[in-house]
């Protein structure tokens, strides 16, 4: 498994790679059929999707990381604390107010407490037709996605603008598929890969 750097990324045979793989695995733009779809309870309806799928297609869900990264703390110290076996929130005095089994929820506990707002979600921009092990490697990463919406398998893109071959996350999946040998030959610009 080849590490990913920006060097590698920059590399215009690396940059082939990521195409041919987005080629094999994205299919077709379906950003307006869902959004129609989204809109209109009657084609909700007739096509049997429900409100999770819509759910999960609008945003990337929040993952721990986001409830860090966005923590300003407050007035009565709540922080989650790893123990055995799950997480206490504690207070500032060290004493704890609750335990869960998971670290998200720990965090979404010392929020509520803390009366801050949840961290954004990551909007969606772009809808796309995906093929099913596409999907799966994309939901590993946290990324929105929907195995059966009417029948399709959709990826809620979160960027837009570029191609999707340049997207962070596909980058991150070629270069975990090539073996160290041929990410140093795509660095040094063998024609050969």
């Amino acid at each position: 498994m080849a590490k990913l750097s920006n060097e590698l990324e920059l590399s215009p045979a690396f940059q082939r790679e990521c195409a041919n793989f987005v080629d094999r695995h994205v299919h077709q733009c379906a950003s307006h059929l869902v959004a129609g779809i989204m809109r209109s309870e009657e084609a909700q309806q007739v096509l049997d999707i429900d409100y999770d799928d819509i759910a999960a297609l609008a945003a990337v869900p929040l993952s721990v990381d986001d409830y860090r990264d966005q923590w300003r703390g407050g007035s009565g110290g709540f922080t989650p604390v790893a123990v055995t076996g799950g997480w206490d929130v504690r207070d500032s005095e060290d004493d704890t107010i609750d335990t869960f089994d998971s670290e998200i929820e720990a965090w979404q506990f010392a929020y509520e407490q803390e009366g801050q707002e949840e961290p954004d979600a990551c909007e969606a921009l772009e809808h796309w037709i995906v093929d099913y092990a596409l999907a799966d490697w994309l939901e590993m990463r946290g990324e929105a996605i929907c195995k059966d919406f009417a029948g399709l398998t959709i990826w809620g893109r979160t960027t837009s603008g570029q191609a999707i071959a340049m997207d962070h996350v596909i980058a991150s999946m070629v270069a975990e598929r090539l073996d160290d040998e041929t990410a140093l030959t795509m660095l040094k610009g063998d024609k050969t890969c």
